[in-house]
Parts: C-alpha cells; structure tokens; sequence
C-alpha cells in the first residue's frame, strides 16, 4: 500500500471510506479514505491490490486551531436555529440553556464529525480524484441512532460511518459514480471479547443497595439537593448529604428506550427548511445532514422522554442540582434537569476528569458554560462558574500505594472515537508506534517488570490492539483492562501513563511514582497552562519522547522510591497538584460548603 499526498499516478480508483465489506469493491485500484478503512485487513488479504491511502487530514497545530475556530463558529450559528426548530416541533418555548442542556452535547460532537469528513472528503477528491465509490443501497439506510450515547458510538462505527461519507459525497461530489450494489446479507458478529461479569460478592452489594435505596426513598423530600454521580466515593457521599441536611440519597438514572420510528419525510422537512445560501460547504452539509442524524430522543421520542422524566421519583424542587456525570449522555437527567433549571433551579457540575482548564480544543466545555458553577479540582479558569474546590475521587489519605519491589506498568489509551477534526486514526497509529519505540527502548531488567495495560473499551472498537501487540512483542505481559487499575498499582513500583490522563492526576496526587510520556509535546494544551507542565517535564516526570522516557526508566529502575523522593521533585508535583488536583482530607465537609455558596449566589446570566 502507498500513501502519500498524491495518487499513485493516474489511475482512476474506486473510493472507500470504511473497513466495512459493503463499501469495498473487489475488483480494480482502490483509494481509501484513511488508515482505518484497512483495520480488520491483514498484509496477506490486501496483496496482489493496488491500494493507495489518501494522505491525513488536519494534523498541523495552526490547521486545528483553525478548524477548531471554525467548528465553534459554526456552533455559534446554527444552534439558535436548532432551538427555535425544535420549539416549533414540540409546540414549547424552551430557552436556548435548556436546548444545550439537553442536545448541545451530543450537537458539538455531531458538527465536529461533519467538519472532519466532508474536509477529510474534499482533501481527498482533490488531491486524487476518484472515479467512483459504492453504494450499497444508502437510501434505506437510517442514520439516526436512539439517543446521544447510540450516535456517539455510531460515530465511529464501519457501517455507520460509510454510508454518511456517502451522503456527503451525493451532495459536494455529484460528478462522482456511484455504482450501486446490493448489500451483503449481514454476517454473525465475531465473538466480543470475553469481559467478566460482576462477582458473586458485588451482585449481593448491589441487590442490598437496591433495596437500600428503596428504604432511602420513603425519606426524601421534595426540596432535598440532587446529587447524582457526585463522583466521590459512596462513603463520602452519604457523609456529604449528612452535612446537607438530608437522608441520603444515591440517586440512579433508569434505563429508557426510544422506539420510536424515524419519520425520514419530517426530517427532510426540516432540513429543507434549514437551508442555506450560504457557500460554505461544511455549513450546508451540516444544514442537509443534522435533522438526518439527530437522536430520536430529541424528535420523534421526545414526548416520550419529557413524560419519563416527569414521572422519576426524584425531587421536585431540589435546592440545586449536583453532578460530575451525568450532564453528558443521560438522556432522562438532562431533561429532568433542564427543565428545573428553566424553573430557576441551581445546576451545579463537577470536574469529571482531566482536560479541564488545561486542553486547547475543550474551552469550555458545554457543562462549563451551562452550569451556575462548575467545582474544578483547583484551577480557576476565567468563566464566573469556575469554582476551585478538589480532586473528588480520591480523598486525601486513600489507601493506595505502590509496592517499591513490584512491577513496571504502562498505562494505554484507546483508540477513541472518530469525534475531532483531525484524523484521530492517523494519530492512534503514530502512538502506537510511540509504545512500540518505548518498550524497545527499555533495558532487559526494565523490561522483564513491564505489563501494559490496554484501555478496557478496546474491545469495542476493530483496531485490536492486542494482536497489534502481540505481533510486536509475543513475550510481552498484557492486562486487557477489564478489572480496575488499583490491583495493578499496588502490584508496581511505577506507573506510566502514556497519555495526558485522569488517571496522571489520580497518581500524582496519591504521590505514587509516576512518569509520563506524550504525542507532540504539549500543543494539546493551552498557551496559558504550558508552563505547568513544563515544570513537571523539567522534573523528569513528562517525557516528550518515547526515547526519553525509556532512558529515564532505564536510570531509575532498581531504585525507584529513591528517586521519586527527590526534594526538587516532590516541590514539583506539589505545586502541579495544588493547582491541577488538589486533595481534601474532609471531603464531605468542603464540598458541603461549596455547594451552599453555590447555591447561594445569583443566577448566572446565560
């Protein structure tokens, strides 16, 4: 296979956009789009074929800031008008606070998605002009997905994610052919990979708690706060509605389904409404395509899910609203909490894990901007919400310590979903070159410790990482992620992390030894925030290359608690941590008064 930013001479090729069988031609040169098209291929199935791979888009720093800056001002424009449609749909009046509550999520991700592939396909038809590309019959195919969690994954999804690039290339590459072929009857699905079910001990805790909760109910009041997934650990939570004034709750969302049947002529309806002279051409694929992919929940099921959340146990009229989780793809909170929020209710969000205050492209966050305060873990950011307050998962004092003569464990990230404007498959396979130059890096000894331990949702996705890894290193010991990283911690004399991660705040703060090594030095992060973690990178403690980071591995190996110990070092993730993850020896206590001054003070103007 070749890529590079021209075609292979000038062969005319058939695109494909997808790994998915349906939209790859058997016969003839191929293009695709991207290196994820080729993922569940092997070398021996793609021999004897004249492939060629279409170059990345997007990597640049100075092209994703600018898409970046394009994507939110295309955000700025169009979500107005979505609201005002969708008021008109349901016959209500619903502020704009509500709509982003309840679909402003799952709407940012939705135009970043657009934004990447129509770029992506018009790189791609200029610099190799394709001839043609299949179409395994995407008129029937329905692209809406239930709910916001459904078209999250749907996102990155062959099938999903073929026939919208062909919708897409139906409306700003006409001149293409589209050879129309009937679908292949679908295949049984490979066996998942095996994931462990809950034990017996953890079933029976969860029965009790259920039956707890039901007794818990009986006490509440319809004035009590909500909290849902305050994200501190149960004991504390209980402790913290103590400290509140109330009989605690552990509230959880039900299950809700979305049955509802897509009405494709509404859709189109609305979308012809939505056009636009405008001669951006992501603008107008986003105008044609969004009413075609929105969440049934927010159209055809959303009496249903109004109803349901009028209908859920949980408080009336709470003094406020408290989450670190839940604003995200919890359909039935957002609309239970959106509408309370309309009736001038608090609504309070909690930092739920790094990238917060720190990452160039989440600046704010939608739960930032829509919150009356946002509890950071101790950074103060420059919106009115941001309240510093602690890191709430791990209080001081937690019993959770590394072993001076266990292991080496390296840490690794997913493939993620395909949800930036950049190709985040082209830079998952520059990172797992990075791992690979890592573990070769190392020395024997350091080597003989080392586990590596994948990141659970790699199962969910077809890039396979441990055959990937496998291949690379037969002999190499590798955790599947399924079970909880704690065990693993307390069985190491050092932990890893090979991305920028929640889980390098956890460790530091838990003053376990800790190293870190990232893709592209700091540009993820913000200009204002860089030279925090430069500290940490002037300790020895961030590595910017995956050859560094072995050295030091090397250096250290036989005496890590040593060199953890070091006074400058020490100085270095106390200050990084006072800022970035702040520890509360009274949890319960701190976060009650801050969620009283916060309940407390006015309104934010939204």
């Amino acid at each position: 296979m070749t890529t590079s930013n021209r075609a292979a001479g000038n062969v005319r090729r058939c695109l494909v956009t997808t790994s998915h069988r349906d939209f790859w031609n058997t016969e003839g040169p191929l293009l695709l789009l991207g290196q994820w098209c080729a993922n569940g291929r092997d070398a021996a199935q793609l021999a004897g074929r004249d492939v060629h791979i279409a170059a990345p888009y997007g990597f640049a720093l100075e092209q994703r800031d600018a898409d970046h800056a394009a994507v939110r001002a295309l955000e700025e424009r169009l979500f107005p008008d979505l609201c005002r449609m969708l008021n008109a749909a349901h016959g209500v009046s619903h502020t704009e606070r509500y709509w982003q509550i309840l679909t402003g999520q799952w709407f940012r991700t939705a135009l970043s998605v657009l934004f990447n592939r129509v770029r992506t396909l018009q790189a791609c038809l200029e610099a190799h002009g394709p001839a043609c590309t299949l179409d395994p019959g995407s008129a029937a195919f329905v692209l809406a997905r239930p709910a916001s969690n459904e078209a999250l994954w749907a996102y990155s999804d062959p099938r999903w994610d073929g026939h919208c690039c062909l919708r897409i290339l139906k409306l700003i590459a006409p001149q293409l052919a589209f050879e129309e072929r009937p679908a292949a009857p679908e295949r049984a699905a490979p066996a998942p990979a095996a994931i462990p079910g809950p034990g017996t001990k953890k079933k029976l805790l969860v029965s009790a708690w259920r039956v707890l909760q039901q007794v818990a109910q009986r006490f509440a009041r319809s004035t009590d706060a909500f909290i849902i997934n305050s994200y501190l650990p149960r004991d504390h939570e209980v402790r913290l509605q103590l400290r509140l004034g109330q009989f605690p709750q552990l509230w959880k969302s039900p299950a809700i389904r979305f049955d509802q049947r897509v009405d494709r002529a509404r859709r189109q309806q609305y979308a012809a409404q939505w056009a636009s002279s405008n001669n951006d051409t992501v603008e107008q694929v986003a105008r044609a395509l969004l009413f075609e992919i929105i969440p049934v929940c927010y159209l055809e099921g959303y009496q249903h899910l109004v109803s349901s959340a009028a209908r859920l146990p949980w408080p009336d009229s709470p003094k406020f609203i408290f989450t670190s989780n839940n604003f995200g793809t919890d359909e039935l909170f957002k609309a239970w909490a959106a509408e309370r929020v309309q009736r001038g209710v608090r609504y309070i969000v909690g930092q739920h894990g790094n990238n917060y205050g720190t990452h160039r492209y989440v600046n704010p966050s939608v739960e930032e901007a829509t919150s009356d305060a946002f509890v950071t873990w101790g950074w103060k950011g420059k919106l009115s919400q941001h309240t510093p307050g602690f890191n709430l998962k791990v209080p001081a004092g937690t019993e959770l310590r590394a072993d001076p003569q266990g292991g080496v464990l390296l840490v690794q990230v997913w493939a993620g979903h395909r949800i930036v404007t950049w190709d985040s498959s082209e830079q998952f396979l520059h990172y797992l070159a990075d791992q690979f130059a890592f573990v070769k890096g190392l020395a024997q000894p350091a080597k003989a410790l080392l586990k590596v331990r994948l990141h659970h949702d790699w199962a969910r996705l077809d890039w396979n990482e441990p055959e990937r890894w496998k291949q690379f290193d037969p002999l190499l010991r590798l955790d599947p992620g399924f079970e909880g990283i704690q065990d693993q911690i307390r069985k190491s004399r050092l932990v890893i992390h090979s991305y920028d991660s929640t889980g390098l705040l956890e460790t530091l703060a838990l003053d376990i030894p800790t190293l870190a090594f990232w893709q592209n030095g700091l540009a993820h992060l913000r200009d204002e925030v860089q030279d925090d973690f430069q500290a940490l990178v002037d300790a020895g403690i961030v590595h910017l290359s995956p050859a560094s980071a072995a050295a030091t591995v090397n250096a250290i190996c036989d005496d890590v608690a040593g060199w953890w110990r070091e006074p400058a070092r020490r100085e270095a993730v106390r200050k990084f941590c006072s800022k970035y993850s702040r520890l509360s020896a009274d949890p319960a206590r701190d976060l009650a008064a801050l969620l009283n001054r916060a309940a407390a003070a006015e309104l934010n103007n939204h």
